[in-house]
């Protein structure tokens, strides 16, 4: 029991190393693509 339990956390700690940089390289991603769609939204409303 304690064997499968250890396994369990082994995949636990796989899966969190896994996605937790996949969400942080995902939210710098969208950071950015925010900021220029932000940046040109602003530019074209400065040109008359």
């Amino acid at each position: 029991m304690e064997q499968g339990f250890s396994e369990w956390e082994d995949l636990g700690r796989l899966i969190l190393l896994s996605i937790l940089p996949a969400l942080v390289v995902s939210a710098f991603i969208l950071s950015v693509r925010w900021r220029l769609k932000v940046k040109q939204d602003g530019s074209r409303g400065q040109v008359p």
